[in-house]
């Protein structure tokens, strides 16, 4: 039986490890952070409803349903009706949840840095992937996340975002508190957060890394924010994530394969989400009066030009 190592246990790790296991593949899961810690990366964990597609959701994990995007562009707002709907999941239940039903090992307290006795090896490992960097691969670009969460029992179904320099700011309803946060670059964060002024609890940071790299190399892969992969428009990452783990799973062990059916499906919608996004901004900025006031929209495969069509 071939023996897979997959370093890191977050959504995609997992979900790759289950996935091999039950193709009959031994699979070995290291794990940096203990038991205690893993899962509580600073993440918003707002996903379409195709995470159904994928994973299985406890009610308890599912914190609200999220219908809609109100956009506050300079001088127009713009609401944006989500077709498929979005689940606020919380994301520390969730990875709990797949450790407990895990079928595989995981090695929890790892800083394992050799893996001859292994077949093949799969960095899940983040956007600062140690796998990655091991390999000499190039790092992604990375905006900056930061968050805070406020006590404040909100259940409404829409989402607000509004535009900074370089990114947004957002806020998420999550039932019994509400998240603020904002999208920038290292160099702009500061200064942005400062006009954006809010105050809360639990202030945290993440890397959002934006590109796509992957490995020519027969034993070793990445996947998830390893790789870089995340929406431009958004820096949301989950869904296409899994995604791009379904490819490999579907492929293992062949990475050559895997490479090029990540790269044709995501290649264009990544250049094309790079462009629409510039495009938005511009005109929400500018030429907001061109955008109508409600817009059908599909945020993990949108076709900005046909979202633009009032329905």
């Amino acid at each position: 039986m071939k023996k897979v190592a997959i370093v890191g246990a977050g959504i995609i790790g997992l979900y790759t490890a289950s996935s091999l296991q039950k193709k009959g593949f031994e699979v070995t899961v290291f794990e940096k952070e203990s038991l205690e810690k893993v899962g509580k990366k600073s993440c918003s964990t707002l996903v379409s409803k195709r995470v159904l597609d994928f994973l299985s959701l406890d009610e308890e994990i599912i914190e609200n349903r999220i219908n809609k995007c109100l956009i506050k562009f300079k001088n127009k707002d713009v609401v944006l009706e989500f077709n498929p709907f979005h689940l606020v999941l919380n994301r520390e239940k969730l990875v709990l949840k797949m450790i407990k039903e895990a079928q595989f090992k995981i090695v929890f307290e790892s800083r394992k840095t050799s893996f001859e006795e292994f077949d093949y090896i799969i960095g899940a490992d983040g956007a600062n992937s140690f796998i990655r960097k091991s390999l000499g691969l190039k790092d992604p670009k990375f905006k900056v996340g930061l968050k805070i969460e406020k006590d404040l029992k909100d259940n409404s179904d829409i989402t607000i975002t509004e535009k900074s320099k370089n990114g947004f700011a957002w806020y998420i309803p999550k039932g019994d508190y509400v998240e603020y946060g904002i999208l920038e670059t290292k160099e702009n964060l500061k200064q942005a957060w400062r006009k954006f002024d809010k105050k809360g609890l639990n202030m945290s940071f993440a890397l959002v890394p934006q590109g796509l790299i992957l490995p020519k190399d027969k034993k070793y892969t990445l996947v998830g924010d390893a790789t870089g992969l995340t929406k431009p428009w958004s820096g949301g990452g989950i869904i296409w994530q899994l995604y791009e783990a379904r490819f490999l799973v579907e492929t293992f062990p062949d990475f050559k394969k895997y490479n090029s059916r990540v790269k044709k499906f995501f290649f264009f919608k990544i250049i094309k989400g790079r462009i629409a996004n510039r495009i938005v901004h511009f005109v929400g900025g500018n030429l907001s009066f061109l955008i109508p006031s409600k817009i059908k929209y599909d945020n993990d495969f949108p076709n900005i030009f046909a979202s633009l069509v009032k329905k």
